[in-house]
């Protein structure tokens, strides 16, 4: 994908509105009381990248980047993470900007 940076901005954006959705922790992101929200910038980078560059994320992506950032590997999350997968691989098929 060969976007503008403007569009690149856009589309990081919207995965870290996916990735403080997901909020395994509920921690609440961005919320009252909760951490900033670009606490999970560094993982919503990653995944980014998993998605230009692969063209989607699977579970085994996911897990690799929450065992480095939080040191938990999401065992026995894999059919509770689904909903979360599909919305960072519809997001690949939208306009980036």
């Amino acid at each position: 994908m060969t976007w503008t940076p403007r569009e690149e901005r856009a589309f990081f954006k919207r995965v870290l509105e996916v990735v403080n959705a997901f909020d395994p922790y509920s921690l609440g992101p961005g919320t009252p009381g909760g951490p900033p929200v670009d606490e999970r910038a560094a993982e919503a980078r990653a995944i980014e990248s998993l998605l230009i560059n692969k063209g989607r994320i699977e579970f085994s992506d996911l897990r690799t980047i929450w065992l480095k950032s939080f040191s938990d590997d999401l065992a026995g999350s894999e059919k509770a993470s689904q909903p979360f997968l599909d919305a960072l691989n519809a997001l690949v098929h939208q306009n980036p900007s």
